[in-house]
């Protein structure tokens, strides 16, 4: 087993890279504790006061975009639920995607942005990504399904949808919906090259939560891109090799950026799926049944 790695690493193909950019402009962390400040009282929310915080919130991450975007990134990933719209406070969704329209067209970018649409009166939030392409159409709508349970969010459906570009087929899902091997499975069968992730996670379980991911992009031949806030965001290709990382806790400036292959690599996992770790575990049971009956022979 340990020749098979070494020789797949060393024998992969080079192949062509995109440039993608990985922004978090300011942290859930920030923006609450500013919001904090300008609506003291949760229970009595002045629009006025409130609607300045969370369009400067948006401003960051549409201004970074636009810098990276001139930089070069032809594809760029926002953390978690960055897009803020709360319709209770006119802050309405269609404003900000159609800002994001703009922004990719007149940028020529794939622009992955990640939406919270956050109800007061207790309603499911929508937790949800977007993929614009250069055109400025919205061409992938992904809600997270991952997390329901514990989040007060409207569950998606669990199907994974996926976007044929120039340089490589691009799929979406957010933050815990990578736990779900089974789930994830389909960007194998699928043919993805470049899995774009929006997460947000918290210190106790940085980094473990985004070398977690890496597994997926092993498992079923792609290209990660995990953008996270509070936490590491890291870019591996389809064998696990770190192209880039940036953690949030010891870094100031949150912005990754990496040439990452975007060609989807056959695996065994892809092609046989969950018969192959069955298969595993079949031949580790036989392993130790041997063992253990080769040494009853020798007492």
């Amino acid at each position: 087993m340990y020749l098979f790695g070494f020789l797949r690493l060393n024998l992969a193909p080079i192949s062509e890279t995109v440039r993608v950019a990985g922004i978090t402009a300011e942290s859930n962390k920030s923006f609450s504790e500013r919001l904090a400040v300008a609506v003291p009282d949760p229970m009595n929310v002045d629009p006025t006061k409130f609607r300045p915080v969370v369009e400067s919130h948006n401003d960051a991450y549409f201004n970074e975009t636009v810098r990276e975007a001139k930089a070069g990134a032809r594809v760029i990933v926002w953390d978690e639920m960055a897009g803020i719209s709360l319709p209770e406070l006119g802050i309405d969704e269609a404003t900000l995607i159609a800002r994001a329209q703009d922004v990719a067209r007149q940028n020529a970018i794939y622009l992955a942005i990640p939406i919270g649409v956050v109800y007061l009166d207790g309603t499911p939030h929508d937790n949800k990504l977007l993929l614009i392409d250069p055109t400025g159409a919205v061409v992938m709508e992904h809600f997270k399904y991952g997390g329901a349970i514990t989040e007060n969010i409207r569950p998606g459906d669990g199907i994974l949808q996926s976007v044929q570009t120039p340089f490589g087929v691009l799929s979406g899902v957010v933050c815990y919906d990578m736990d779900y091997p089974a789930i994830i499975q389909q960007a194998g069968q699928n043919g993805t090259g470049l899995m774009l992730v929006p997460s947000r996670d918290w210190i106790e379980i940085d980094p473990l939560h985004s070398h977690m991911a890496a597994f997926r992009a092993i498992e079923n031949g792609m290209s990660v891109v995990r953008q996270t806030d509070l936490g590491l965001s890291l870019a591996v290709d389809a064998y696990g090799r770190v192209l880039a990382q940036t953690d949030f806790f010891s870094s100031t400036d949150r912005t990754m950026v990496a040439q990452v292959p975007v060609k989807h690599v056959a695996t065994i996992y892809t092609a046989f799926g969950r018969w192959f770790e069955w298969v595993c575990l079949f031949g580790f049971l036989v392993v130790v049944a041997w063992s253990l009956f080769a040494r009853r022979l020798t007492n």
